[in-house]
């Protein structure tokens, strides 16, 4: 019987001794700091670098700075941090002056993918009445692009990529430019309105049209890694699909006249305004 409690205690210790070796072997991840955290944590150190390109090009014959600001490693690092990081830049962009102001509205941009320019007085209505802006954009341009397709003109002339506008009647490429077509110049207009509109496109996608998958695949940076252009376009459009599942928190935008959402049920049914 004393052997028996002998080996008995052994074993309990040996358990205890593998629980705990276990236990200090586990690997433990610490979360990754917030965008917020983040944002304060390399603001200061942007501003100084935005100093120091300002005070190095300030002589009559520079370059104008944004050249210079949109090349610097906080526009990189700024931009990296995705739409989230926007209402902390806007607010940073009415308070701040001079090239550190700038810095601000170029950092906006560079997130947005936003092929247009607002000055400084304008960003608070653009930011204010963003997401009403985006669908009512959105809507105007689907309707002038399947307006345009159900003319004479859409029937002769459909444009399927960025590079090219395809002839129904011919099998080769026309010349074109793609601006030069009234579904050009609305895929064009699509392209302009940045990352505000892929919630809608995405939309557009899981309804079954597939036209402005390129528009989407473009403003992320081709990150979707779809598959080649050959490739039966409802394959590409779930392979975007799939990867937005997994990473659209980083490119809704937060806009402050409504919570973040993926596309607003105005927007699913559009009509020019």
């Amino acid at each position: 019987m004393q052997a028996r409690r002998w080996a008995l205690a052994i074993l309990g210790i040996v358990l205890v001794s593998v629980s705990l070796s276990g236990a200090q072997g586990e690997v433990t991840e610490a979360p990754l700091p917030s965008v917020e955290a983040r944002l304060q944590e390399s603001y200061p150190r942007w501003m100084k670098e935005v100093q120091e390109i300002a005070t190095a090009h300030t002589h009559a014959f520079a370059p104008p700075l944004t050249e210079y600001l949109l090349q610097s490693t906080a526009i990189k690092e700024a931009t990296a941090l995705g739409a989230p990081a926007l209402p902390y830049l806007v607010e940073r962009a009415q308070q701040e002056q001079g090239a550190k102001a700038d810095f601000c509205q170029l950092a906006i941009g560079a997130i947005m993918r936003y092929r247009g320019s607002w000055a400084r007085a304008g960003l608070a209505d653009w930011w204010g009445n963003g997401r009403q802006r985006a669908a009512h954009g959105y809507a105007a341009l689907l309707a002038k692009w399947e307006g345009a397709l159900k003319s004479r003109e859409g029937r002769e002339v459909v444009l399927w990529t960025k590079q090219a506008v395809y002839r129904a009647d011919l099998d080769g490429v026309y010349t074109h430019e793609v601006a030069f077509t009234p579904a050009g110049e609305a895929y064009k207009g699509m392209e302009k309105l940045g990352i505000a509109v892929l919630p809608y496109l995405v939309d557009r996608m899981r309804a079954g049209h597939y036209e402005f998958l390129d528009i989407a695949d473009g403003l992320t940076d081709s990150q979707a890694q779809l598959p080649d252009a050959g490739s039966p376009p409802k394959v590409r459009a779930q392979a975007f699909l799939a990867w937005w599942e997994q990473n659209k928190q980083d490119w809704i935008i937060p806009w402050p006249d409504e919570p973040a959402a993926e596309a607003p049920a105005a927007a699913t049914q559009p009509a020019v305004p």
